[in-house]
C-alpha cells in the first residue's frame, strides 16, 4: 500500500504543466461603412490588407473574406458584441468586443473606436485582444465611407495547472502515506 502511495505522489510531482497556445500578432482590416455618433453599419464584407504578424500572419491579403456585424458603440453597447469573423483557406478568426475604451467623432466628423475583447482563431486558445477602428469621410454626408481597423493579441502564455495545486496534491498524499504507515507499524 505504501508503495502505491509513493508511486502516486511521484507521478503527481512529475506531471508536466500544460501551456496554453495564445493567439499572437496584429492583423489589418478595411472596407466601407456608414456611421452616426453611436452606431456603425458595415456595407458588405471587408478585406484583410497590410501586414499581418504572429499567428495572425496565416491571414494574408484577401478581398471580401471578413464579415462585419453592425454595432452600437455608445450607451447601447451590448457586452459582448462579435465585431467580425474572417475566414481564409479553411482557417477562421474573430473578435468579440467586451468593452469600449473610447469612441467619438472628431471636429472633421471622422470616427474613432478603441476597445478590448476576445480573439478566437482556429487551432489557438482564446486570447485577450485590442480593437481599433477609424473611419473617415462621415462629415461630408457620405453614406459609404472607408474605414481601417486593427486587431491585436495582448495575452501571455499561462502555465496550467499552477504550482499551488501540485503542492496541495503532494501534501495530501504525504499525510495519507504517513497515516497508512502509522497503522501498519502499530499493527
Amino acid at each position: 500500500m505504501l508503495r502505491k502511495i509513493i508511486l502516486a505522489a511521484t507521478v503527481g510531482f512529475l506531471a508536466v504543466p500544460a501551456f496554453a497556445t495564445p493567439i499572437t500578432g496584429v492583423v489589418s482590416l478595411n472596407g466601407s461603412n456608414s456611421y452616426t455618433a453611436s452606431d456603425i453599419t458595415f456595407d458588405g464584407p471587408g478585406n484583410i490588407g497590410g501586414t499581418s504578424t504572429g499567428s495572425l500572419a496565416a491571414f494574408t491579403d484577401c478581398i471580401g473574406c471578413v464579415l462585419f456585424n453592425n454595432f452600437n458603440f455608445s450607451a447601447g453597447f451590448l457586452n459582448p458584441t462579435t465585431v467580425f469573423t474572417a475566414t481564409e483557406a479553411g482557417k477562421a478568426f474573430s473578435l468579440e468586443l467586451t468593452s469600449i475604451i473610447s469612441s467619438g467623432l472628431d471636429s472633421f466628423g471622422d470616427l474613432s473606436i478603441r476597445g478590448l475583447g476576445l480573439l478566437t482563431q482556429t487551432g489557438f486558445d482564446d486570447t485577450a485582444g485590442t480593437f481599433v477602428l477609424t473611419s473617415q469621410g462621415g462629415s461630408a454626408g457620405k453614406n459609404n465611407v472607408t474605414f481601417s481597423a486593427t486587431a491585436a493579441a495582448t495575452s501571455d502564455v499561462t502555465a496550467v495547472p499552477e504550482p499551488s495545486t501540485m503542492l496541495l496534491f503532494a501534501t495530501g498524499i504525504f499525510f495519507l502515506g504517513a497515516a497508512t504507515l502509522r497503522k501498519s507499524v502499530t499493527a
